[in-house]
C-alpha cells in the first residue's frame, strides 16, 4: 500500500480532502546563490507531486547548456510563450526588479512567489498556495498578523496591521468582524508624537463600539489611509483570528469564553492552562522564560511574536489553513 501511495504522489498532488489534482506547473527565474539554497526543497516538492518545473529562466550569458538540473533553460523573453501556474523568483537581491518585469509581461502578482518562502520550516507548496489563492485575512489583536505576512512573503490582506487592541474591544470585534469591518472608521484621538500618543480609531456605536490603537502611525489620517487601502483587499470568506490573553488578567475567563464562541479559524496564545479548543499554552515558552536573560520582564506576547521560536512549536502553514494537527510538540 505504501508503494502505491508513493507512486501516486510522484505524478499527482493530493489535497487536504484527499482529492487528487495535477501538480502545479512552475517556472523558476534565477539560478544563482539563492537558487542553490532552495534546490533541494524544489526537488522534494517535485517528489511529493506538488509541482512540476517546466522551465528555468537564466541570463543569456549564464546559459551553458539547454538544461540545468534537468530543467529546460530559457531566456525571459520566452516566458510569454509558456503556460504555467506560478513563477518562483529564486533571487532575493533582484526580486523586486524581476517581479516588476514579470508583471509588465502580463503575469499577475498572485502568480509570483518569492523563492525564499521555500526555506520556511515544514514548507509545503500545496498549503502555501492555498493561503495565496484564498487570500487569507489575519485578524490579530497586535502586530502578530503583520509578522506572519512578512514571514510568509505574502501580501497584506488585512487592515489590522501595525495595530493594537485592548482585550475588551477585541473580543467584541471578533464576535462579528463582518459587521465591524463594514462600519466607517472614526477618529477617537489624534496622534501626538511629542506626547508619545498614537492615534485611536473606533467602529460601531454605543455599547457596541470597539477601539483600535494605531501604534505605528503618527496621525489618524495616515492610519486611515492604510486601513482603507488594505480593507479593499480583504477576503471576508477566509478569516484567521489570533488573540493573546494574559492569565493574570482579572477578566481572563470572560475573554476565554468569548474567544471560544468564535467560529472562524483561530488560535489564542494563553499564559495559563485551559482545555478550550484553539487555546494554547506552549511549553517551549516556559523553558524560554526560565532560561532567558529577560525572564523577569518577558511576557507571553513577546514569545508568540518571535516567529523563530513559534515555528518550533507549531507548523504555521497548517495552523493558518485550519488543519488540526499543527502542533509540533
Amino acid at each position: 500500500m505504501a508503494e502505491i501511495y508513493i507512486e501516486i504522489l510522484a505524478d499527482n498532488k493530493v489535497d487536504f480532502k484527499g482529492r487528487i489534482e495535477m501538480a502545479y506547473k512552475c517556472v523558476i527565474w534565477g539560478n544563482g546563490v539563492d537558487y542553490e539554497k532552495i534546490i533541494n526543497q524544489i526537488h522534494f516538492e517535485i517528489y511529493k507531486g506538488n509541482i512540476e518545473i517546466i522551465a528555468l529562466i537564466s541570463r543569456r550569458q549564464d546559459i551553458v547548456e539547454k538544461t540545468f538540473d534537468s530543467f529546460i533553460v530559457i531566456q525571459k523573453e520566452e516566458l510569454a510563450e509558456i503556460q504555467f501556474d506560478y513563477l518562483i523568483i529564486a533571487t532575493s537581491l533582484y526580486y523586486d526588479e524581476i517581479s516588476r518585469q514579470a508583471m509588465e509581461m502580463g503575469i499577475t502578482e498572485e502568480k509570483i512567489i518569492n523563492g525564499l518562502a521555500l526555506n520556511l520550516p515544514l514548507f509545503d507548496f500545496g498549503r502555501y498556495v492555498q493561503l495565496v489563492n484564498k487570500k487569507i485575512t489575519i485578524l490579530s489583536d497586535d502586530c502578530w498578523g503583520g509578522y506572519i505576512y512578512h514571514h510568509l512573503f505574502i501580501k497584506f490582506y488585512s487592515p489590522l496591521i501595525n495595530s493594537y487592541w485592548k482585550p475588551d474591544s477585541f473580543v467584541r470585534f471578533i464576535q462579528k468582524p463582518d459587521y465591524y469591518l463594514k462600519q466607517p472608521l472614526t477618529m477617537e484621538r489624534e496622534g501626538n508624537i511629542r506626547g508619545n500618543m498614537c492615534p485611536i480609531g473606533s467602529m460601531g456605536e454605543g455599547a457596541e463600539k470597539v477601539y483600535v490603537e494605531f501604534v505605528h502611525s503618527i496621525c489618524f489620517r495616515d492610519a486611515e489611509t492604510l486601513w482603507n487601502r488594505r480593507l479593499k483587499r480583504m477576503n471576508f470568506d477566509n478569516f484567521f483570528i489570533k488573540m493573546g490573553i494574559d492569565a493574570a488578567d482579572e477578566r481572563q475567563q470572560e475573554y476565554l469564553e468569548a474567544f471560544d464562541k468564535v467560529k472562524q479559524k483561530k488560535v489564542c496564545f494563553y499564559s495559563g492552562n485551559t482545555q478550550l479548543e484553539g487555546v494554547l499554552y506552549l511549553k517551549r515558552f516556559e523553558k524560554f522564560v526560565r532560561t532567558g536573560s529577560r525572564a523577569d520582564t518577558l511576557n507571553y506576547y513577546d514569545y508568540c511574536r518571535n516567529l523563530g521560536w513559534l515555528s518550533k512549536s507549531v507548523d504555521i502553514l497548517k495552523l493558518l489553513n485550519g488543519e488540526s494537527d499543527y502542533l509540533r510538540e
